[in-house]
């Protein structure tokens, strides 16, 4: 998957999976940078849609889930839903960032040479989600 440059998720084929609404983008990419954490939907539903009531937010989380769900479902990356919280399983999936930072960690000339290999673009570049808490995540270029 990746992030770096846009929101790009293929299968192991290499074969484009397009993920059809910018929050469902959104919302995928926050839960691939997080591997495995469990979050509550009520964060992610502040997250993404702050100025709604909880009721709307968290019923367009559950549509922005949906999507994913039917989406994914082409690369298998287990995404897991219970009624208080939501997380990837991302072991399917190389997220481009991820292999980024754990590269860049090493520091060796190799290695960096690889993270700057992986390097397409800003993160999430042209993915405009205009929500304030979401766009405090992102860094600032």
């Amino acid at each position: 998957m990746c992030l770096l440059g846009g929101v790009e998720l293929k299968t192991s084929s290499g074969s484009a999976v397009p993920i059809p609404r910018k929050k469902a983008q959104a919302l995928l990419a926050y839960l691939a940078c997080h591997p495995g954490q469990t979050q509550p939907r009520e964060k992610l539903a502040t997250l993404f849609w702050p100025e709604m009531e909880d009721q709307q937010a968290r019923a367009n989380l559950r549509k922005a889930l949906f999507v994913l769900r039917a989406h994914l479902s082409a690369v298998r990356p287990g995404l897991r839903i219970d009624e208080e919280a939501v997380a990837l399983e991302v072991t399917a999936l190389d997220v481009d960032v991820l292999a980024f930072q754990r590269l860049a960690r090493r520091a060796d000339p190799d290695s960096l040479q690889q993270a700057a290999d992986l390097y397409q673009g800003h993160l999430l570049e042209g993915l405009n989600v205009s929500e304030p808490p979401f766009e405090e995540l992102r860094p600032r270029r």
